[in-house]
């Protein structure tokens, strides 16, 4: 059985990358501009949807890095024959190497501290 875990920094340096390929406009990348991306791992269009659903947290039709980076990740997941879930994981969505277990624009710094090498919600 394949279990889904935290990607690796090596893996999420992989996904950053690939995000800044695409020329994101404000941080953001749309539908269409991800779709070929997407599309050319070979995952069937019923799986990529379910996909996009997950990730694109407030249904505006574009993600950022967050969402993207947790999109790649799914996406090698499932190729690996991995069940989606039926909901994205918070801990899925990274940004800035902290593990966030939910998203606000402003004054998140504040919630988190360091624990080891991760930094972890004080409010969540």
């Amino acid at each position: 059985m394949v279990t889904l875990s935290a990607p690796t920094i090596e893996q999420r340096n992989s996904y950053e990358l690939q995000f800044s390929s695409l020329r994101p406009l404000a941080g953001y990348v749309t539908g269409e501009q991800v779709k070929p991306l997407f599309s050319s791992f070979g995952l069937p269009p019923q799986t990529l949807s379910l996909i996009w659903s997950l990730i694109d947290q407030d249904k505006d039709g574009r993600i950022n890095i967050t969402e993207f980076c947790a999109g790649i990740h799914l996406i090698s997941f499932a190729r690996r024959g991995g069940v989606l879930p039926y909901t994205l994981p918070q801990w899925l969505l990274i940004d800035r190497g902290f593990i966030k277990a939910g998203y606000s624009e402003e004054g998140e710094e504040e919630a988190w501290s360091e624990k080891g090498k991760k930094k972890v919600c004080q409010v969540c």
